[in-house]
């Protein structure tokens, strides 16, 4: 960790701690905001291929979504979803060679990043803009999704009745929120009575229990093809929630192991790529 950013980060842990001294709920609310809060990505560079986009927006949960697309009106359609405090700009690298493939390639910034409005963001308010979008623009024959993104994904594609015509893949996904959460309470030195006040704020914003925000509790719905990448040494989206999946060998799943690249290179790795891009091949598809 860089000086500035633990410097930063032990002020923010002692902020918290005398604010849970004076009140669990208000200490709650105050990590519960920052554990929503990505890092701003509105600077990154824009790769040259986004000059090529036609753009487009809409409306999710008040926060206006800014979205980029290409080959308008191909016969295959393609949306890259990505993950916390990234940005579209992000997937460059594969909307180059899904465009020359001839399909329409679709990506938005979730709400709170990118060119997007809005401060903060989770996995069902992610999951509603993605929702939104299939309601204004029809569904999509595929998914590339990272992190959070993949999370987002999956709580969508339980719902849609023909959700096995769409091959998903998943690029380290956030397998579980209880996970996420105990690992930002464990990092942030924060009590047991702050975290449960924090799965109560899910609660009231979302209606839904904080186990139930989980790729294990829907993947049971999603009966298209998935291709599911993970790195056995990813310390942001951890591998055991991956087999906890993977382990009960789901036909329509399959899984690639990696080892070394994380949870940010295993998106950019060539390897990947190539095999993202072969799975995601439409010309011999039929369904029943």
């Amino acid at each position: 960790m860089k000086l500035k950013q633990k410097v930063l980060t032990d002020i923010v842990k002692y902020r918290l701690k005398m604010l849970a001294g004076l009140s669990t709920e208000r200490a709650a609310q105050k990590a519960f905001d920052l554990f929503c809060t990505p890092v701003p990505t509105k600077n990154l560079p824009t790769p040259e291929i986004f000059s090529a986009a036609t753009t487009f927006r809409f409306q999710s949960e008040q926060e206006t979504i800014h979205g980029y697309r290409w080959n308008t009106g191909a016969a295959v359609r393609i949306l890259l979803v990505h993950g916390f405090s990234s940005s579209s700009k992000k997937f460059s690298h594969l909307i180059e060679p899904l465009i020359e493939k001839g399909y329409e390639v679709i990506t938005f910034d979730a709400p709170a990043h990118g060119a997007s409005t809005g401060r903060r963001i989770n996995a069902v308010s992610y999951s509603n803009a993605i929702r939104t979008y299939f309601e204004q623009y029809g569904t999509v024959d595929g998914i590339i999704a990272h992190s959070l993104g993949g999370l987002a994904s999956m709580l969508v594609l339980k719902d849609l009745p023909d959700n096995h015509k769409i091959k998903t893949v998943l690029l380290a996904p956030a397998t579980e929120s209880q996970t996420q959460l105990d690992l930002f309470v464990n990092y942030f030195g924060l009590s047991t009575q702050v975290k449960d006040k924090m799965k109560e704020l899910i609660w009231q914003k979302a209606q839904v229990e904080l186990h139930e925000i989980s790729i294990t509790q829907v993947i049971d719905k999603v009966k298209g093809p998935v291709y599911w990448f993970h790195d056995e040494e990813d310390p942001v989206t951890p591998f055991p929630d991956a087999l906890k999946v993977i382990d009960k060998g789901y036909e329509n799943i399959r899984f690639y192991p990696t080892k070394g690249l994380g949870h940010s290179r295993i998106y950019k790795e060539n390897a990947i790529c190539s095999e993202v891009l072969s799975f995601l091949d439409f010309s011999k598809v039929t369904y029943n």
